[in-house]
């Protein structure tokens, strides 16, 4: 398969799946986690949140007892909710931006261990995933992932580009 067709595969199947991941984001209200995420945001600043979590472990500190491992997240979602404000459909955004990203961190993966035919499908595959499965909209707006993300995307990244 020549480098045009993949981009071309590619880019249809990340507007696909960015598609499903955006589609009707704020149906739902929030949940008690996206509840108190969207709280912090909005109460503390990018600086304080970093300081709450590595002081105290806590994204909300004496508000919403929970242990947060996730720095980098909620660093960069604070930043993202200074550009774009606290909302539902804000919050699930950043989330559903990073699981549209996984779609090309897939295909990276599955190039770097396979062939581009399979890195074809495999991204096609987690792009419909949602269609297939609706528990993954809800795996996809997880907050555990877009961590993980980053550093796969960026070590796949830092090994083979797009066009090998």
């Amino acid at each position: 398969m020549n480098n045009r067709k993949i981009i071309c595969f590619l880019f249809l199947i990340l507007i696909l799946g960015a598609f499903l991941r955006f589609y009707h984001l704020g149906k739902e209200s929030f949940w008690l986690d996206e509840g108190a995420t969207g709280l912090a945001m909005k109460k503390y600043s990018t600086k304080q949140i970093f300081t709450n979590i590595l002081d105290e472990g806590q994204l909300l500190p004496g508000y919403y007892s929970y242990n947060s491992d996730l720095p980098v997240y909620n660093i960069l979602l604070s930043v993202w909710t200074g550009l774009f404000n606290v909302s539902d459909i804000s919050l699930r955004a950043f989330s559903a931006l990073f699981g549209s990203l996984a779609i090309i961190t897939i295909f990276y993966l599955g190039r770097l261990l396979f062939d581009d035919k399979t890195a074809i499908l495999a991204a096609f595959l987690s792009s419909i995933n949602l269609l297939i499965n609706p528990i993954i909209i809800l795996v996809s707006l997880a907050k555990k992932f877009p961590d993980l993300e980053i550093k796969l995307f960026l070590q796949t990244t830092q090994r083979h580009s797009i066009s090998k």
